[in-house]
């Protein structure tokens, strides 16, 4: 036997005898040092008459390098090195709850002793190391802990310094198979660092596609996009944070084994593609799967498109995949408050082939978990990287510009590509592209002047569609809205939620026991689409399709109105004045009648506002009035468009005089309409009133998540 000699503050001590083969023997452990009087003072207590917690004690090892085989510079620092952790009845369960994986619940003639190990591992971290659960870096702080259960025997559990001594020489780390199937029943060996986990396999990326056409450019009736495309990727999905790893040797056969986020931190992805996304030799597979899915017909070989260029584009799209799959694995699984499940398994160590077994284990501690899932005899209670895979979880790509273009392979010769910080991909123009660029990065593009461009182009296309839907045309109009923070605010998520519930999608209600918290909302994604095609694009501008009726100022305005006071928080102080006055026909037909900002503090009723309540209110007309306006401006010019078309007889419009002279008449409409668009109309105000003039709803999706929350909400088009 081995003997540790324990010393407490008050030089108090005691000694403790361990079996010379368990792994702290091997590495020589022969003295702890207790920052807490009261440790040796329990020592003669039963256990779960202890009133331990958690104590932290510094350990002397001579030879720390035996721990773990392969790794001959694994140190322990001096000082404070390690922790003994009692839990009892009282506590519950042994961790926290999560509930994604089974809990390890601890009741009455139970309990449990942790002993923990902080270990450094230097720059020689040899590659014959299977690893720890995840692959982790050389010159890497680790804590490795084990837990023992202790069980009443009908005497009563034992004293605390049998159980300390057991829950020592119980101390192991599981680095192999091997090491796994000998780690004692009734223990728990956890690892926590930093360090990735991995998943190989075949990805198809749905994507959420929005063509667009701008208002001063010609339209190109003939193009067409695959609205529904799924861009295919294999390779390797490789996720990197804070983890713990936990191995709980359930029995002598099964072991649970997970990697488990742990509480706040934030994870990062980055997806090795072998299709899709490398650059040929000659560069010409720039956009790869990603251009041959949404845009048919295009011959990326003949765009004549730099190598250079090429390779950064490909750069673009690599990293716009990586954010987008890190935020939806964010989003799954982002607990705030405690260590969340990302991966974990049941193993059956007895059953199927052990050999095969050994294989996914040993992937497994190296950070490669996709052969666990293979094993008949090994069941998933959690996949995170899974989940995101199935999930609906979509690249969402914006084509600026598309429906202008000559051709697909014109387009794609003079486009750049730029992603935001959502992950959020825009296809434009190269010429275009300050438009909506940031001023941080050269492929970058800035959230709020892409939100301002989507808005303005959206009247443009939409009217468009309406144009192309007499020519048996059935384009696709989009109307997005993205909203997405680390750390969103409850009253944006709000406001987010209620943007469902005024469409329809989100019932009353279904929400208010997630949005009582104050709390922020970790890694919340907001991601709404809504799609009309042909009457549904129509009926935006005209009360009736057939006849062509362009609806009324007072008519847009009052459903302006409703909308917005739907969308308005009441509880907020501002918001109560502000839907008095949406309200409010008399004061609103006042502002009408006016029409001059500055003057409205002078109109009767608005006297007593404050200097606040009065630029909000003034505000909430402003963009409903330029909506309104817009509307009645661009309406008899699409009328006047659709009637030029019925007249000619021509196969291709583009031949007709008269048709070209009024596309150029509505195109000076749209352009002038696109470039004073107001903000209500960029957030969530926009698509809200949108789809309230549609006589037909378009087709709607929205997803919400955060927090290992994650709902989806769809709708077809009626």
């Amino acid at each position: 036997m081995s003997t540790i000699t324990l010393t407490d503050m008050v030089g108090a001590s005691a000694n403790l005898q361990i079996r010379n083969d368990s792994p702290l023997a091997k590495a020589k452990l022969n003295q702890l040092l207790s920052t807490s009087k009261s440790l040796i003072a329990e020592f003669g207590k039963p256990l779960d008459q202890t009133d331990i917690g958690t104590v932290s004690l510094g350990a002397r090892l001579q030879t720390p390098s035996s721990l773990v085989d392969g790794v001959p510079d694994l140190t322990v620092n001096g000082g404070v090195n390690c922790e003994v952790t009692v839990r009892l009845a009282a506590d519950k369960a042994l961790f926290l709850p999560d509930s994604f994986a089974p809990a390890i619940p601890i009741v009455t003639g139970q309990g449990w002793i942790g002993f923990e190990l902080d270990v450094n591992l230097g720059a020689g971290l040899s590659a014959a190391a299977d690893g720890f659960g995840i692959a982790v870096q050389a010159a890497t702080k680790v804590a490795l802990s084990t837990y023992t259960l202790f069980e009443s025997s009908g005497q009563g559990l034992p004293l605390l310094k049998d159980a300390l001594a057991s829950a020592v020489e119980d101390f192991s780390i599981a680095v192999t198979p091997d090491e796994i199937r000998r780690q004692r029943a009734g223990t728990v060996n956890v690892c926590d660092s930093s360090g990735s986990v991995c998943v190989t396999g075949s990805y198809g990326v749905p994507i959420s596609l929005s063509p667009f056409a701008s208002a001063n450019l010609p339209f190109n009736f003939s193009l067409s996009v695959n609205p529904s495309a799924t861009m295919k990727v294999s390779g390797s999905l490789t996720v990197s944070g804070d983890f713990l790893v936990r191995s709980y040797k359930v029995s002598e056969n099964l072991v649970r084994i997970g990697v488990y986020k742990k509480k706040g931190s934030i994870l990062a992805a980055n997806l090795t593609a072998n299709v899709g996304i490398d650059v040929d030799a000659n560069g010409t597979a720039v956009l790869g799967a990603l251009l041959n899915a949404v845009l048919p017909g295009v011959d990326v070989s003949k765009t004549g498109i730099p190598t250079d260029t090429a390779k950064a584009l490909n750069d673009v799209i690599k990293d716009s995949l990586n954010r987008s799959i890190a935020i939806a694995l964010n989003s799954t699984c982002s607990a705030a408050t405690t260590d969340e499940s990302a991966v974990v398994y049941e193993v059956e160590l007895n059953q199927g082939d052990l050999k095969q077994t050994d294989s996914a284990l040993q992937a497994a501690l190296k950070g490669d978990w996709t052969l666990l899932g293979t094993l008949p005899n090994a069941k998933a209670s959690r996949n995170i990287i899974v989940e995101t895979k199935e999930g609906k979880q979509t690249l969402s790509i914006n084509l600026l510009g598309f429906y202008n273009a000559t051709t697909v392979n014109d387009y794609v010769a003079k486009c750049t590509i730029l992603q935001d910080e959502t992950g959020q991909l825009t296809i434009v123009d190269t010429s275009e592209a300050s438009r909506i660029s940031a001023v941080s990065a050269p492929y970058a593009s800035d959230s709020q002047k892409l939100r301002l461009a989507l808005a303005q182009d959206f009247i443009t296309t939409a009217s468009y569609a309406a144009v192309g839907s007499r020519l048996s045309l059935s384009l696709s109009v989009a109307q997005d809205y993205l909203d997405y923070s680390s750390n969103m605010s409850p009253q944006q998520l709000r406001d987010d939620v209620r943007l469902g519930t005024v469409l329809g999608l989100i019932p009353s209600g279904a929400f208010d026991a997630d949005l009582s918290r104050n709390a922020p909302f970790p890694h919340a994604r907001v991601s709404l689409s809504l799609r009309y095609v042909g009457a549904g694009a129509m009926s935006i501008f005209f009360s009736n399709v057939v006849s062509r009726t362009p609806r009324t100022q007072d008519e847009l305005e009052r459903v302006g109105r409703k909308v917005m006071t739907g969308l308005i928080d009441p509880t907020e102080p501002i918001n109560a004045t502000r839907i008095s006055f949406l309200e409010n026909d008399a004061a609103w037909s006042a502002m009408d009648e006016d029409g001059n900002t500055a003057n409205f503090e002078t109109l009767p009723g608005f006297g007593a506002l404050s200097t606040n309540e009065l630029a909000s209110v003034t505000v909430d007309w402003v963009g409903i009035r330029w909506w309104s306006d817009a509307i009645c401006r661009v309406a008899p010019g699409l009328a006047q468009t659709l009637q030029v078309l019925d007249e000619i007889t021509a196969t291709d419009p583009t031949s007709d005089p008269n048709f070209m002279k009024q596309r150029e008449t509505l195109a000076a409409i749209l352009g002038a309409v696109a470039k004073d668009t107001k903000a209500a109309f960029v957030n969530t105000w926009g698509p809200a009133v949108i789809s309230a003039l549609s006589s037909q709803k378009p087709a709607a999706s929205l997803d919400i998540a955060w927090d290992s929350v994650n709902r989806h909400f769809e709708r077809a088009a009626t």
